[in-house]
């Protein structure tokens, strides 16, 4: 997994809801509570677009890859592009950048 680590609390995850943005996987998975696990609304991925499948741990959660390196990053792509109001063309790198910067400021 790639950090950072985003985190989209919403029923559609091609669209921007409660987007959390992490700076490192285990401060991800500090945040999260077991129940994150059965929630449908959560969706993760880390910044290459990696699906992440949030399992319940005690009384919190893990992220574990839950789809082939990268191969979600165009989900990632346009939802970080609505999240930022900018062009969908814009490079997923730029994108994942922009975003953290945002989220920091």
């Amino acid at each position: 997994m790639r950090p950072p680590i985003f985190i989209n609390d919403n029923r559609d995850p091609d669209l921007p809801g409660d987007l959390q943005i992490f700076a490192t996987v285990e401060s991800a998975e500090r945040q999260l509570e077991c129940y994150d696990a059965n929630d449908s609304f959560m969706h993760a991925q880390d910044a290459e677009g990696t699906k992440l499948r949030i399992a319940p741990r005690g009384s919190g959660a893990s992220l574990e890859p839950a789809s082939e390196r990268g191969s979600e990053s165009r989900v990632l792509q346009n939802l970080l592009a609505r999240y930022l109001c900018v062009d969908s063309d814009v490079p997923l790198a730029d994108l994942v950048e922009a975003a953290c910067a945002k989220h920091e400021g």
